[in-house]
């Protein structure tokens, strides 16, 4: 195995090893990303709550047994 020199020998090594995780793993990337979106999602709404006045628990109670 040929010995790496520089980090201008790397970058394409890399970005082939990279191309091809993408390849053969996008329904496990895609997964990934979901779940980011959506935890990013649920931070920002936490977020935006403690902006407001609080709810009572009785009140979200009413709305989920709707």
């Amino acid at each position: 195995m040929e010995k790496v020199k520089t980090q201008t020998d790397l970058k394409p090594l890399i970005k082939e090893t990279l191309n091809e995780m993408i390849r053969d793993n996008k329904e496990e990337i895609r997964e990934l990303i979901k779940e980011a979106i959506e935890d990013i999602s649920l931070a920002n709404d936490v977020k935006e709550g403690r902006k407001n006045d609080c709810v009572s628990e009785r009140k979200i109670l009413r709305i989920l047994d709707k």
